[in-house]
């Protein structure tokens, strides 16, 4: 079945912007029940910036609208970022992570746990020292 009649529909680089703009902006989503996943696109995600250690945390609420919820204090004139990543792949190491996201969107993250030579988020307290322990973010 063809969307629309040989002629009628869309000239062919508008309609490939219009696919690359919705998968470099587009959020997957699992559809609770349903065993499916969609991906869906919100202007205010869709226009914040990426961080794998980011301030804020976004979300659709029960009435389907956008919720922007601050992980941690955000001064003013500071940048609010989001992860463009789920929870569990936030938890991978940082090669992973920027293949994930070159993959997905088209860029290499540079966000400051990407960038810094341990990877913070993946640390741990040594059993019989105390002391701290981070992974290196390059592989």
């Amino acid at each position: 079945d063809l969307l629309w009649h040989p002629g009628l529909g869309p000239p062919a680089l508008k309609l490939e912007r219009l696919v690359l703009v919705w998968a470099f902006n587009c959020f997957n989503r699992n559809l609770e029940g349903a065993g499916l996943r969609a991906g869906i696109l919100c202007q205010g995600a869709a226009m914040m910036s990426h961080a794998c250690s980011p301030n804020a945390i976004w979300s659709l609420g029960s009435d389907g609208l956008f919720e922007l919820r601050a992980r941690s204090p955000v001064s003013p004139g500071h940048e609010v970022t989001i992860p463009y990543l789920s929870t569990g792949e936030l938890c991978l190491a940082t090669p992973i992570r920027r293949s994930m996201l070159s993959l997905a969107k088209d860029f290499f993250c540079m966000c400051q746990r990407c960038d810094g030579d341990l990877d913070d988020a993946r640390g741990f307290l040594c059993p019989y020292c105390g002391g701290e322990a981070f992974a290196a973010t390059c592989a």
